[in-house]
């Protein structure tokens, strides 16, 4: 993966240790065969075959944004060797692909393990788009209900989750329902429908 992320060629890395990865995959499934329909095999098969490809490039897509947005730094092996942002938005891609399986219990113990070593806190519901930057990470966490669009940029302390005050309908003419953290509410002046909305909290930049 370290080798794909360098230098944009997945011809061959695609392929490269994948046996040994499906291997682990499937004795670390083992214990809850009797919680899933597919069996261990199916369940690593179907994570290396079908949704390995796609972390590995939207994880080349977040990696990318890093050189661009941070002018701290030096160079770009900083990002795969030293940022906690950049590491926790992968575990959360691999997280996000076990819990769309369906996956019990796995999904929420990367997100807790990556939380302990990085401090961004990411539910594996969490719907992001690559190319997502974080930038001091501490204390950033992202609901199961909050959805990133594209290219968005974060920063250490912003809490992107829902308040459990009773929801507000929008002033549009769509009808969703609006909720919003009290720690993001006060960042914008404009129309609350254009950055929240239900199922949960979508950014644009």
């Amino acid at each position: 993966m370290l080798e794909y992320l360098e230098s944009g060629d997945r011809g061959e890395t695609a392929d490269a240790d994948t046996s040994d990865l499906q291997t682990q995959l499937r004795d670390l499934l083992a214990p809850l065969a009797t919680r899933h329909d597919l069996s261990p095999d199916e369940m690593s098969a179907t994570f290396i075959n079908e949704w390995f490809p796609k972390i590995l490039d939207a994880s080349r897509e977040d990696y990318d944004r890093y050189p661009v947005q941070d002018p701290a730094l030096s160079n770009a092996a900083e990002v795969l060797y030293a940022s906690n942002g950049f590491w926790a938005t992968v575990s959360y891609r691999v997280a996000n692909a076990l819990r769309l399986m369906k996956v019990p219990i796995i999904p929420r113990a990367i997100s807790g393990f990556a939380h302990s070593r990085t401090g961004v806190d990411i539910h594996p519901s969490a719907t992001i788009a690559p190319g997502l930057f974080i930038d001091h990470g501490t204390g950033i966490a992202i609901g199961c209900t909050a959805v990133l669009e594209r290219n968005v940029n974060l920063y250490n302390g912003v809490v992107l989750g829902t308040r459990s005050k009773p929801s507000k309908k929008t002033n549009d003419n769509s009808g969703e329902v609006v909720k919003r953290h009290p720690t993001i509410a006060p960042l914008f002046d404009g129309p609350s429908s254009e950055y929240a909305r239900e199922p949960g909290l979508m950014f644009h930049i």
